[in-house]
């Protein structure tokens, strides 16, 4: 819980220093060589260079070195490669701090390939090198014209219209990657996959309805599947109206795997796979309050990590589930035709006031802990929670794991978690018998709240059941009367203890025996002697005296 709590107070602080737009318009240029207007370079068929960049011809390597470029108004991407280099793999190599700024806001790109006008169709791109490149007003950083492009043991900063769009696999590794897509789309778009790994992304689409980061594969033949890896990586989203992570096929299947890394996503919902999301080791993905944090047809959780923090509710089709220890702060209801289940060993806690309920067909089901703080006025709907194979219902709830049943002295314990410290009460079960089960109801209440809790013990009752009458009016008998004031009162305790509540009509006989039982246990009762009364002295100097019968 105290990881919790800190990864809680961590992602509220990184909210608070994400602002919604992460560049200012008209980035600063460096110190080294300054272009105004575009770097062509689409007629070179041999290496080439100058102040700020050079090119290998044989290599297809593209070096900048402290340059920035800022468009005067009359071109719309800023770097255009040699043509003959489409095809096969370019390579960019930034040294220093490198800048690009004011192109085009709707078709404009970073970087192009043979002409301004008709982006490449084939070809990868390698992004590297130990500097920097900062990417500010532009359409587009690239808009899929490569088949695949890796960013490798570099960092990019980016605010474009459009975010990044890949052909076919994007791979960022040992990498610092920020992009900011102010237009309606994805701040990073694969088509194929997405891998992750060794890197820290931080990503914003405050427009984006369908994702801030996505693969999503519309195609037909060829690879059609989509997947999207994440793996000792930080990720941090902000902004988007719908996920965050997103990851799907039109034509084949999906998968998602996040091992060993830390997202925070401050979007609609957190993390979407069609098929299939993997969560691996200790993997820590926060939203804000109980946002849906993971949804797919199958979540895998079977490698997840005890310390693993899943902030908020995952969803396979219908089933939701909170995967780790969660705190609910707002009201949270189930709809109809779902099923909330809390797994064996993860404590879902309730905040002051807060209700979790289900509506119509909807249902909770609790194989491990609730807590409803003592302060509390809010708890578990009515008939909407079950627990375990035993089907204990709550009206409202302490913590459901703790509450002990003792069958044979006809009592039931509450014990509350919430408190600074733990409440015990004991209250009177009532035992109404039904064909094939024993149901138990206690009530109890405490700091002002009535809780009750019922539970049914599947058992061998015949249909037709004995008439316990008679036992009932003896142990109200019984119950009338003041234990203190009798030498010893077991025997009374003892023969209620031994009443046997599932006879059948087949046993009348021995049913009123038990009541008979209780009846000669109460008349033998020997009530405290005179003798045994210690009476107080004469106070002395008065006339008050004290006398025993």
């Amino acid at each position: 819980m105290k990881k919790l709590l800190a990864l809680f107070l961590s992602v509220v602080l990184v909210m608070t220093l994400i602002p919604s737009t992460v560049f200012a318009t008209g980035q600063a240029s460096g110190t080294g060589t300054a272009i105004s207007g575009q770097l062509n370079l689409s007629s070179l068929t041999e290496s080439d260079s100058d102040d700020g960049w050079s090119w290998d011809a044989d290599s297809k390597t593209f070096t900048l070195t402290n340059l920035t470029i800022t468009n005067d108004g009359n071109y719309r991407s800023a770097i255009v490669l040699p043509a003959d280099a489409d095809g096969g793999m370019i390579t960019i190599v930034l040294e220093g701090d490198n800048y690009i700024s004011d192109f085009d806001q709707t078709s404009g790109r970073a970087f192009v390939v043979g002409s301004d006008t008709n982006a490449s169709s084939s070809g990868d791109l390698t992004l590297t090198g130990d500097g920097s490149l900062t990417i500010s007003d532009c359409g587009w950083v690239q808009n899929g014209s490569f088949t695949n492009v890796i960013i490798d043991n570099t960092t990019i900063t980016a605010e474009t219209v459009s975010g990044w769009t890949v052909g076919g696999t994007l791979t960022i590794q040992d990498s610092d990657v920020t992009i900011n897509a102010t237009g309606t789309y994805n701040a990073l778009y694969a088509v194929e996959s997405i891998i992750i790994i060794d890197s820290t992304v931080t990503a914003s689409a405050p427009n984006s309805s369908n994702a801030v980061i996505a693969t999503q594969n519309t195609r037909s033949s060829g690879t059609t599947e989509a997947d999207f890896v994440i793996e000792n990586s930080t990720i941090i989203i902000s902004g988007g109206l719908g996920w965050g992570l997103w990851c799907s096929s039109y034509y084949g299947t999906s998968s998602m795997t996040i091992t060993d890394s830390d997202i925070t996503i401050a979007s609609a919902a957190g993390a979407y796979s069609a098929d299939s999301l993997t969560l691996i080791g200790d993997v820590n993905i926060l939203t804000t309050s109980n946002r849906q944090v993971l949804l797919s047809d199958s979540i895998d959780t079977d490698e997840l990590a005890e310390d693993a923090v899943i902030q908020g509710y995952s969803r396979q089709g219908n089933d939701m589930f909170y995967f780790t220890d969660y705190t609910l702060t707002s009201e949270f209801s189930v709809i109809s035709g779902r099923t909330l289940t809390i797994p064996e060993g993860v404590t879902l806690t309730l905040a002051d006031d807060v209700i979790l309920s289900s509506v119509d067909e909807g249902a909770i089901i609790n194989n491990g802990t609730i807590i409803v703080p003592c302060t509390s006025t809010g708890g578990v709907a009515d008939g909407s929670l079950s627990v375990g194979s035993n089907s204990v219902s709550m009206e409202h709830s302490y913590d459901a794991s703790n509450i002990v049943w003792d069958f044979d002295n006809a009592t039931a314990t509450f014990t509350c978690s919430g408190c600074g410290e733990v409440q015990t009460v004991e209250a009177t079960v009532t035992s109404v018998t039904q064909s094939n089960a024993i149901v138990y109801t206690a009530t109890v209440e405490l700091d002002g709240v009535t809780y009750t809790a019922t539970k049914t013990v599947s058992t061998s009752v015949p249909t037709t059941s004995a008439d316990y009458s008679a036992v009932r009016e003896a142990i109200a008998k019984a119950n009338a009367l003041n234990p203190d004031d009798y030498e010893d009162f077991s025997d009374v305790k003892r023969a209620i203890t031994n009443v046997d509540w599932t006879l059948s009509s087949s046993n009348q006989s021995v049913v009123n025996s038990m009541a008979a039982a209780i009846n000669e246990a109460i008349a033998n009762l020997v009530p405290v002697s005179a003798e045994e009364v210690v009476v107080d002295e004469p106070i002395e100097g008065t006339d008050t005296e004290v006398e025993a019968d």
